[in-house]
């Protein structure tokens, strides 16, 4: 499954998924009043080569069909997430909520061929606890998260819960640590302040990623 073949197959796959997506994204920009800079070729260019680029990464690098599907999913969502996300702040339900449909489908799919119903259950079980944390959080954290991170970590954590728990784990650590590094050498440079609220998302999709891909 991982032949020259099959990962020019995934990356062409990719290519065609951020091609798609190209325009419901930028629907979303438009809708929010994005800079005018999101709109640029360059922008739209990098998305398609990412989603193409994990594509092939998500065929080359996943065990079984279940974590293959998982993370074919969450790399179609990526670039257009983290695009909105940092362009104005929001996740919006017109990509994340798909990505449950499509994430529990695909999963359904491949534990009706494996006949492992038990890793269906624990990726429910994953997306609840990493959402649940996540929904704490933005409780307790004034303001620092939102809901829209709350509904991706827990498709990160559907996603996640094909590898196991220690991937769940995994995720959740490389996103807050990936957030901390980051605002600290944004305040270091003093392009931010310790109260400065960052765009949770794109740290949640590295991490989730990164879990499914190491």
């Amino acid at each position: 499954m991982t032949g020259p073949v099959w990962l020019v197959a995934a990356g062409v796959g990719g290519a065609a998924a951020g091609l798609a997506l190209l325009a419901p994204t930028r629907t979303l920009l438009r809708r929010h009043d994005a800079d005018p800079r999101w709109y640029a070729a360059t922008v739209a260019a990098a998305a398609v080569a990412v989603t193409a680029a994990l594509a092939a990464a998500a065929a080359w690098r996943a065990q079984d069909a279940a974590v293959m599907a998982a993370t074919l999913c969450l790399a179609a969502l990526a670039a257009p997430l983290a695009t909105v996300d940092l362009a104005v702040a929001r996740l919006p339900d017109l990509l994340v909520l798909p990505g449950y449909t499509a994430t529990a489908a695909a999963l359904a799919a491949a534990s009706v061929h494996s006949g492992e119903w038990p890793d269906l259950g624990r990726a429910v079980l994953a997306s609840a606890a990493l959402g649940g944390v996540c929904l704490l959080v933005a409780v307790l954290a004034d303001g620092q998260m939102g809901l829209g991170d709350v509904k991706l970590a827990a498709l990160i954590g559907l996603a996640a819960g094909t590898r196991g728990w220690t991937a769940v784990l995994a995720a959740g650590f490389a996103a807050f640590a990936l957030a901390a590094v980051t605002g600290l050498v944004l305040v270091l440079a003093r392009r931010a302040s310790m109260r400065t609220r960052q765009p949770f998302g794109p740290y949640l999709l590295a991490g989730g990623l990164l879990a499914l891909l190491a």
